[in-house]
Formats: C-alpha cells, structure tokens, sequence
C-alpha cells in the first residue's frame, strides 16, 4: 500500500509541477529574464503550450548597452522553443522573420542544440539553418552553421558554414556565388573580432560570376591577427569576359583592416597560361602589384610572352615570341574631366633583342579604369622608344599636342646608329615579317644621312 501511495503522490506531483508550468511558467520566464536583463529583452504574448512548448509573439533584444556591433536591436517574431529527450536532450529553436538592426535580416531560423551532457551546458553541439539572409552588401538564399559551443557558451569550436545562392552587392552590379563552404578557427564571444586571431578558408567550388570577371572556381585563406586580415585567393578558369581576357589559375593577396573596414592599398597577384583572343597575346606566367590610394592607381609586373602579334591597321607586320616582359603603369586624377597616365615597358627577347617604351598623355576621362572598357580620349601624349640589337639601335620619339592624340596628327622621330647592322640584326631576330622588312628599312633609308645611320621625321 505504501509503495502505491508513493506512485500516487509521485504523479500527482508531476501533474500540479506540469500544470504549474503551463498556468505560471510565461510569469516566471519573463520575471527572470527581467531579473538578469532587465529592459533589454522585451518578451510579447509568451507562451507555454501542454507539451511545454514555449513560444512568443515577438521578442525584442536591445544590445545598444552591450560592446557588439552588430546592430542596435535585434526583434524576433514567432519564436518557438522546444525539446526532446528521444536521443538525450534536444532543443529546437524556430522562428520567424529575424531583424538585427540596420544590418541584417532574414525570413526564417531553425536551430538545434544537443548538450554532451543532459543536466550540463558545458558543450553543447549547434546547427542552425537561415533562409533568405540578407544584408546591405550582401545576401543568402539559404544559410547554415554548425559549430560546437563550449565553456558555457564562452566559445565557438569545430565552426563550419555553408552558404547557397550567395550574392555580394557592388555599386552598380552584383558578384555572384552558386555555394560557399567555409571553416574557422575557435572563436571567443567574450571578446571583439578584431582583437582575436582567426584562421579562416572559404571555397567555392562552383566559382563566381560577375559580369566584368567569373572564375570556375575560387579558394580563399584569410588569417584574423590584431585587427589586420591577410587574405590570399585562389581562383581558377579565370575570364575577363568584356577584355576578353582568360587565365588558367590566379593568385591575389591583400589585407583588410577590420576596424577601418577597408582594404589595403596594394594588391599582390600572380596569373599562369594567360591568353587575350583580342590582341592574340598569350603568356605562361605574369605577376604583380596594384596600389590604389586616393584615387591614384599604379602597377608594377613582370611576365612571360609566349606569342605576341604585332599589327598596325589590321596588318601584320611581326610577332614577338618567347620574351621577358617587365611594365610599369601609374594613374592619377589631373580634374574632374582628365588624368594623366604614363607607361615605361621593357621586352627582353632571348636573341639579344631588347625593345623600351616610355609613354605619357591625359586621358579625357577623371578614371582611368574606366578607358579598360571604353575607348578614351587622348592629348598632350608624348613617347620615346628604344629597339636595341647586339651591335645597333633604334630611338624613336612621338608626341602629339592640345588635341586628340592619333597616328595622324602625332609627330614621330627615329633614328639608327647603324642602319644596314640594325636591319641585318633585325632580320636575323625574325620578330619583323619578312614582307614589311624591306618596306621599313627603305623608309629608314629616306631619312637625312647620319654618320653609318639615319634620321627620319614624320
């Protein structure tokens, strides 16, 4: 009789704690998240269900008084929280849509967390899936995140994402990225992003799309370290659609000032088996640096040509093959409506032969970026070239005025030290067709007589 009556008292027990549940559990929550947060976290219509399943009409976060930064305030609608103890605890968190701030929402959560242990929170195992995340820069169709929360939620371990549909919005265009896998070192939540050390990698195996660039695919390693992010990727099918451009493999390195959130000013790159179908130019290798800053944009590189066709007026007069290439590129904005750009390029070939340009002129255009995909403008151009073979060279010279630069209204110089050596060395380097030799050296030939050289003006 005594062991019923303690199966009767056990039950009833269960069933006034149960109903206690249900009738006070929405009081008691909200009293105790008042207690430990006061107004921050405002709580509408809260509810216990008969399976104790809590849920709310809105929940507001208010993280203005907290050291976070991302967003003022964080509302939540329809959130629903329950558990299961099928395989252990389970809890499933569900949501509507979720708005953190000014910068970020979503239309849906769905999230699990399992502890190690069922009455500790000392590990505790995390999946949560996103749909239709969305920032001012960019946006998800579909989010998810994995990682293992440790130290009573002090910090992230074993992080894992995945991002489906992703497009990151740029000032008058979009970058797109079909899937984007990623993992990341632990991370501690007690403490900013920037002052932690990170080691991060994102892939995407389905590269990016872009209308100016798109890659098959794309790798990028980034390393978090006193605020500074050195990020290094790899792309690989890499197109130029508008240049008409195309690399087997790419590299680029630079770093981001988390705080300032800006990039650094130089860009480090190096491409492999590079071909241009416009120019007809291929290379195996060409390697780099970029600096903007302040609206001003210089290049310095050094590459392989494997085939260059050379071609005035749609005529071919030669090709350069097999050759050492080094430029130097620099830009600047001169006003509102010009910039000034200068070129110095250095073609070593392996027969001795040696070609230099020095080339400068404003272009009527404030960006010189813009003259990638526009034909722009020039004016008070000016160039000097040099073609030096073992024994002989040539310098030339070319400028043009106030108007519009062209091959018509330049005015161009050049001069041979040794003109029948320079043709001969010339001919024997076979970069000249051998139709246009005898066309240019008759021209050189009508030049004033200069010692064993001449000079020619036009």
């Amino acid at each position: 009789m005594r062991f019923l009556k303690i199966i009767l008292w056990t039950i009833l027990s269960a069933c006034i704690l149960w109903g206690s549940c249900i009738v006070l559990g929405p009081s008691l929550i909200n009293r105790l998240i008042k207690t430990a947060y006061g107004e921050r976290v405002v709580i509408q219509r809260l509810d216990v269900s008969p399976n104790l399943v809590v849920s709310a009409a809105l929940v507001e976060i208010d993280l203005r008084s907290e050291n976070r930064t991302i967003g003022d305030k964080v509302i939540v609608r329809g959130p629903i929280l329950s558990w299961d103890l099928h395989d252990g605890l389970l809890i499933r968190l569900k949501t509507g849509p979720i708005r953190v701030g000014n910068a970020a929402n979503l239309q849906s959560l769905n999230a699990t967390f399992s502890p190690n242990r069922l009455f500790s929170l000392s590990e505790v195992d995390a999946k949560v899936a996103v749909t239709a995340l969305g920032t001012d820069y960019i946006s998800a169709e579909t989010f998810e995140f994995r990682s293992k929360i440790a130290g009573e939620f002090k910090k992230l371990e074993n992080i894992s994402l995945n991002a489906f549909g992703v497009t990151y919005k740029l000032a008058d265009d979009a970058l797109n990225v079909p899937v984007v896998t990623a993992r990341l070192s632990p991370v501690t939540l007690e403490k900013p992003i920037d002052t932690q050390y990170l080691d991060t990698e994102f892939i995407a195996p389905s590269g990016i799309e872009h209308s100016e660039v798109r890659s098959g695919t794309a790798e990028l390693q980034a390393v978090l370290n006193s605020g500074l992010v050195d990020m290094e990727l790899h792309l690989g099918d890499l197109a130029f659609p508008q240049l008409d451009i195309a690399a087997n493999s790419a590299k680029v390195n630079s770093q981001f000032d988390v705080r300032d959130a800006a990039f650094g000013p130089t860009w480090h790159f190096n491409a492999e088996n590079i071909s241009a179908n416009t120019l007809e130019f291929t290379s195996s290798k060409y390697q780099g640096s970029v600096t903007i800053q302040d609206g001003d944009i210089s290049h310095i590189g050094t590459g392989k040509i494997d085939s260059l066709p050379l071609k005035m007026a749609g005529n071919y007069l030669g090709e350069i093959e097999n050759s050492d290439l080094a430029i130097q590129v620099t830009a600047r904005k001169l006003t509102q409506k010009s910039s000034e750009v200068s070129v110095n390029a250095n073609i070593q070939a392996n027969i001795g032969l040696q070609m230099s340009i020095s080339a400068e002129s404003e272009l009527l255009s404030p960006s010189a970026l813009r003259c990638m995909d526009e034909i722009c403008k020039m004016r008070n151009g000016k160039a000097a070239y040099l073609i030096s073979t073992p024994n002989s060279e040539l310098v030339g010279m070319s400028e043009c005025g106030d108007e519009a630069c062209g091959l018509g209204s330049a005015k161009h110089r050049l001069e041979t030290k040794n003109t029948d050596v320079f043709f001969e060395e010339l001919t024997g380097a076979k970069i000249l067709s051998p139709l246009m030799l005898p066309l240019f050296y008759m021209g050189m030939k009508r030049g004033v007589p200069q010692d064993q050289g001449h000079v020619l003006e036009f």
